[in-house]
C-alpha cells in the first residue's frame, strides 16, 4: 500500500509538472474555449472591440497602437494585422516546439526516477523482504530534489535563450506595422532608436544590430528605407530563433545526463546496495 501511494505520488508529481493547471487557466478554456494566442488570432481577422484582449507576449500590445492610429489618423490597420498574423503563427509554431522539447525532456527524467522505483519493488519482491522507512524517504527526498532542481535549470535555460528575442521581434514586428500603414519614417526611426539604445552595450543579435544601424544610417542619409532588405532581416531573426532552439534542446539533452548521473544512479545504486545488505550477500 505504502509502495503503492508512492507511485502514484511520483506519477501526480510529473503530470502537474508536464501540464500545469491554474484556476484562472481552467476558467479561460471552459469560458471562452480558445487559448491565449487563438483570441489574438481571431482579433486580429475580425477586431471586435468587445471581446477582452488577452495579454500575450507583444501582440496585444501592437493592437492596441494600431487601433490608436486608426482612430487618430485614420489608417487602415489590416495591412499591419496581416503582417502580426503570420509572426502570430510563426510564433506558435515555435511555442509548441519549446513545449514540446521541455515536456519530453521532463517525461523522460521521470522515467529513468520510475525505473528505480520499478527495480527496487521488484527486487524487494522478489527477494521476499521489506525496507526500512527511512531509506524510501532517502531515495524519494532525493529525488524530488533531482525533479525540482531539473524543472528550475529548464526553465532558466528557456528564459536565457528565449527572453532575448522577445524586445527585438517586438521592435521589427513594429516596424513593419508602421510600414504597412505608411506612417513617417521618423516613427520608423524612433522604434529604432530606442531598441538599438537599450541593445548598444549587449553581445546577442550582434550581426543583427550593425544591419539595423546600417538601415537607420540610410534613412537619416537618404531619407529611405530599404524595404526587402528589411523583409530578409525579418526572416534572418526566425533563422536565429530557430537555431538557438536547436541550442536549447542540446543544453536539455547534457541537463537530463548530469541529472541521471547525479539524482538517479546514486539512488539506484543505494538501493542496489540496501537489498545487498538486506540479503547478506
Amino acid at each position: 500500500m505504502f509502495y503503492g501511494i508512492l507511485i502514484l505520488g511520483c506519477i501526480l508529481i510529473a503530470a502537474l509538472h508536464l501540464y500545469p493547471i491554474s484556476i484562472e487557466s481552467l476558467f479561460k478554456s471552459t469560458s471562452r474555449g480558445l487559448t491565449q494566442p487563438e483570441v489574438i488570432a481571431q482579433q486580429l481577422v475580425n477586431f471586435d472591440p468587445h471581446l477582452e484582449l488577452p495579454e500575450y507576449k507583444f501582440y496585444h500590445l501592437m493592437i492596441w497602437d494600431m487601433k490608436a492610429l486608426e482612430k487618430k489618423y485614420g489608417i487602415n490597420p489590416n495591412s499591419a494585422f496581416q503582417e502580426l498574423r503570420k509572426a502570430l503563427n510563426l510564433d506558435i509554431k515555435s511555442d509548441r516546439k519549446i513545449k514540446g522539447i521541455i515536456q519530453t525532456s521532463f517525461l523522460q527524467y521521470i522515467s529513468m526516477c520510475a525505473f528505480t522505483w520499478f527495480m527496487l519493488l521488484h527486487m524487494t519482491a522478489t527477494l521476499g523482504f521489506s525496507l526500512e522507512i527511512v531509506d524510501i524517504s532517502l531515495i524519494l527526498l532525493w529525488q524530488i530534489i533531482g525533479s525540482y532542481l531539473f524543472s528550475q535549470v529548464v526553465k532558466s535555460i528557456k528564459m536565457r535563450i528565449c527572453a532575448p528575442f522577445l524586445p527585438l521581434f517586438k521592435m521589427i514586428y513594429k516596424v513593419r506595422c508602421l510600414v504597412k500603414t505608411s506612417r513617417p519614417l521618423h516613427e520608423i526611426k524612433t522604434e529604432m532608436e530606442e531598441y538599438l539604445d537599450q541593445k548598444k552595450s549587449s553581445k546577442k543579435h550582434f550581426s543583427i544590430i550593425q544591419r539595423l544601424e546600417f538601415y537607420l544610417r540610410t534613412i537619416k542619409t537618404k531619407g529611405t528605407l530599404p524595404k526587402e532588405e528589411l523583409n530578409l532581416l525579418v526572416e534572418e531573426i526566425w533563422d536565429h530563433y530557430e537555431v538557438s532552439l536547436e541550442k536549447m534542446e542540446k543544453l536539455l539533452l547534457g541537463v537530463k545526463l548530469l541529472s541521471f548521473l547525479l539524482f538517479v544512479i546514486p539512488g539506484y545504486f543505494y538501493s542496489i546496495g540496501l537489498v545487498i545488505g538486506q540479503v547478506g550477500i
